[in-house]
């Protein structure tokens, strides 16, 4: 078992304001902070110093997500709009505005070309990036649509959870339902395909987490955590999920269901957490306003260049 003693961090205290989101970059090189006092902070993750100030952002960010190729990240501004911006060329070069409603959870398709998002209008849209464009509009879901993720390994299919308590797999060669999940009794809160496993986690309301293997859709892990889940992770190498949660703590489970760790040293809910890019550290950001990076794995490190 991880305990707090065994488990270095550095705490950075830049932001004003409770932490909504952060998200490292693929390639390791940078991290994204959004807060809600309206900033977005570009960090070196080789030193944990700013890289790059977001000035001029006109409304409070609540969700990021990098591009698979690591040249640009999502973010969603005010509730309805999902600004992408560009590393090189240091702003927006995209907006996407379409939903007419809160966006719930936004993921890119491996290609970097496209982006898929969640609503509370009930619908999860289908962006083109470069051209701007809504190219598909997945309707379903009887009520809210609370999460939606793209799957990485091939981006076949598209997952999404609704206030409804429906799990939907859909098909991204027709844009039509594969599957539908059942085994959640409450609304399906957040999704999350692994990364390099034929696995997809779900969480619903009542905190409960499931593990599905695909092709054939069937639950094969059920875990219940023991407060309630503000965001969920998996690793990059596909062996840990890591939950952010209420109670302050990060807790982690393996590949098998198992509980490794409890991560605490935030004063209050934990908001968002990402994992390194070698899965060996975990980024988190807190109520408490702090950012926090967890040496999560160091005996696993080796010869790693930093």
């Amino acid at each position: 078992m991880i305990t707090l003693g065994s488990v270095s961090h550095v705490v950075i205290e830049e932001h004003k304001e409770p932490i909504n989101a952060v998200a490292w970059s693929p390639d390791g090189r940078f991290f994204v902070s959004a807060a809600k006092d309206k900033t977005l902070i570009l960090w070196n993750a080789e030193n944990w110093e700013k890289y790059r100030k977001y000035i001029g952002i006109r409304g409070e960010s609540m969700l990021i997500s990098w591009s698979p190729d690591s040249s640009s990240f999502a973010v969603v501004v005010d509730n309805m709009k999902i600004m992408v911006y560009d590393v090189k060329l240091r702003g927006v070069f995209a907006e996407l505005v379409g939903h007419t409603d809160r966006i719930t959870a936004v993921s890119w398709d491996p290609q970097s070309e496209k982006i898929v998002s969640s609503s509370l209008d009930k619908t999860t849209n289908i962006w083109d990036v470069k051209k701007e464009d809504c190219i598909q509009t997945l309707r379903g879901h009887l009520g809210s649509v609370l999460a939606t993720d793209w799957e990485k390994i091939k981006g076949v299919y598209i997952a999404t959870g609704g206030a409804d308590g429906n799990l939907f797999v859909w098909l991204t060669e027709k844009w039509s339902i594969v599957s539908r999940l059942r085994g959640h009794l409450g609304a399906i809160k957040f999704v999350h395909w692994n990364p390099n496993r034929a696995v997809l986690a779900s969480a619903c309301e009542g905190n409960i987490i499931r593990f599905w293997s695909y092709p054939a859709w069937r639950s094969i892990k059920a875990i219940r955590c023991p407060s309630n889940i503000m965001a969920m992770k998996w690793a990059p190498n596909g062996e840990y999920i890591a939950v952010a949660c209420e109670d302050g703590a990060i807790r982690i489970w393996n590949i098998e269901g198992t509980l490794i760790g409890e991560l605490r040293g935030h004063i209050g809910k934990v908001n968002a957490i990402d994992w390194s890019p070698d899965s060996k550290r975990i980024i988190s950001g807190g109520q408490d306003r702090t950012i926090r990076i967890w040496d999560v794995f160091p005996e696993e490190k080796g010869g790693e260049e930093q």
